[in-house]
């Protein structure tokens, strides 16, 4: 299974972590609104950070996505189609 974690807050690098040491699940990216901690994120694990100005066809690739988002402003930031449709 692929997976994309979203949101690299303290849950979000639990999961991506747990994701990477799983024998059946193949972590693909991980995304932040923080582009250069998601970088750093990204090259510990080896997968792309992902960032707004990716084609969604990306997202399309991806089977599952893990959000990991404690913060209100980002959940709106996330509800808007625009901010969704442009994020990968």
């Amino acid at each position: 299974m692929k997976v994309a974690v979203i949101g690299l807050g303290v849950m979000g690098q639990t999961h991506t972590r747990i994701y990477a040491e799983m024998p059946n699940v193949e972590l693909v990216a991980v995304y932040d609104i923080y582009q250069e901690h998601a970088r750093n994120i990204a090259n510990q694990y080896g997968v792309v950070a992902a960032e707004s100005s990716m084609r969604s066809s990306r997202c399309l690739a991806w089977t599952r996505s893990v959000y990991a988002l404690p913060t209100t402003s980002i959940m709106s930031w996330l509800a808007s189609p625009a901010n969704m449709a442009n994020m990968c």
